[in-house]
């Protein structure tokens, strides 16, 4: 079993009422368990619920506008970060996104995995309180990209400075 999951995974034992109690103290309401009072099995309120908590715990990571998931963009604004594969050095919002990777990079460097996650997060977190969105190419309009994808970038763009500080110094 993976580590992340250890921590969110605990045995209750007892009757239906006393679980239920147990698990209230957790804040998991007595109507999202599963069973109900005859202990009949019905997963589909317990699925809703364990639906709305990942989407919770990833709004609250990472807020995004559900506007900006649902409409195609067309025109990008001004403090959005594109991801092309090629240039856009000149945009702004990728202009800040650098000068975020530049701020960070030493202490990135150096630190721990956690520590890196964090300074990953807090980049993200930081674009988009600025109003800004990480956006890629698809076909002739720009998409988000996906939270998974968004960590890999960031990585990759905190890589990609400590080459070329490694190759200025020599």
């Amino acid at each position: 079993m993976q580590s992340k999951m250890r921590a969110r995974m605990r045995l209750h034992f007892g009757s239906l009422t006393e679980c239920q109690y147990q698990l209230s103290t957790y804040g998991i309401a007595p109507q999202s368990l599963p069973l109900d009072a005859f202990g009949n099995v019905n997963l589909d309120r317990h699925l809703r619920w364990v639906h709305s908590c990942v989407m919770e715990e990833t709004l609250v990571e990472f807020p995004i506008s559900s506007s900006h998931a649902l409409e195609p963009i067309t025109t990008p604004n001004e403090n959005d970060v594109l991801f092309t594969g090629g240039k856009v050095g000149k945009h702004i919002g990728n202009q800040r996104f650098k000068s975020y990777i530049l701020e960070f990079s030493q202490v990135y460097d150096s630190g721990t995995d956690e520590i890196k996650r964090h300074i990953v997060n807090e980049i993200s977190a930081k674009i988009h309180e600025g109003g800004g969105r990480f956006l890629r190419r698809h076909g002739a309009a720009w998409e988000e990209v996906p939270l998974d994808n968004l960590r890999g970038k960031i990585m990759q763009a905190f890589r990609k400075c400590r080459r070329v500080r490694k190759q200025s110094c020599v």
